[in-house]
């Protein structure tokens, strides 16, 4: 038995006479009822399927904005490593450029007093060379103690001269 004669039957035994009519329409009442229901099931199934295919999605999109996160995490970190890597090398640079200045003027200072020690080495020499030619020219004439005196002051000259190499 259908279900639709199911139910003409169990309508049959609740209804009155004066129902009749009822009964005698209630198998296209009941046809459209039931097509009514098949359609209801067949656009709830249909939903169901856009939901379940909506829900993967959804899950997709999940595990790709999880997987963008932790990339962009990953990025942010980078970038912070490389700032502070910046930081270091901008720091050391700052220490190079200051050592490197006070190396140009201790550079200047060194060429100055290289100078300086060349025009003293010069002034000794020439001290020295007159004083060797006054120390011939008393011997020539055999002046004894100003030769001994000469010959002290060189002593002290030299000796003057090799102390100012030690510094």
């Amino acid at each position: 038995m259908s279900k639709q004669e199911e139910i003409k039957q169990a309508l049959a035994g609740f209804l009155k006479q004066e129902d009749n009519h009822l009964l005698i329409n209630a198998p296209e009442y009941i046809s459209y009822l039931l097509e009514q229901v098949e359609q209801s099931e067949s656009e709830a199934q249909s939903l169901r399927r856009s939901l379940t295919s909506e829900a993967v999605k959804n899950a997709s999109h999940n595990v790709d904005n999880m997987r963008l996160r932790k990339e962009l995490e990953e990025k942010e970190n980078h970038i912070k490593e490389i700032k502070t890597e910046k930081a270091i090398l901008e720091g050391e640079l700052s220490q190079a450029n200051a050592y490197k200045h006070f190396e140009a003027e201790r550079t200047k200072e060194a060429v100055q007093l290289h100078k300086e020690l060349e025009a003293e080495r010069k002034q000794a020499a020439a001290v020295r060379k007159a004083m060797q030619d006054v120390l011939y020219y008393l011997q020539r004439d055999s002046y004894i103690p100003a030769q001994d005196i000469l010959e002290q002051y060189l002593a002290m000259s030299v000796g003057q001269e090799g102390e100012g190499n030690h510094e």
